[in-house]
């Protein structure tokens, strides 16, 4: 299951990327990319096979971490 998320999580920042590119619209971090790294974290999950996507979340969080929810905060202090 693991793997099937991370395809998709790998397709969907694509997409977003080229949103940023093509329509200006800026890629921004959510709650799902939190909780998606959050999984990462477990002893026992696999890293992920994309290499660009953790250093890419990890970045954006840096500067957008006080934008997201509450419920996300909780996720990265975990």
């Amino acid at each position: 299951a693991t793997t099937a998320l991370d395809r998709e999580v790998a397709e969907d920042v694509k997409r977003r990327l080229r949103l940023e590119k093509e329509q200006k619209i800026p890629f921004r971090v959510n709650g799902f990319d939190v909780r998606w790294l959050y999984l990462h974290s477990f002893k026992g999950v696999a890293a992920a096979k994309d290499k660009l996507l953790v250093p890419l979340f990890v970045k954006h969080l840096r500067e957008e971490w006080t934008d997201l929810s509450l419920s996300s905060k909780w996720n990265m202090s975990s």
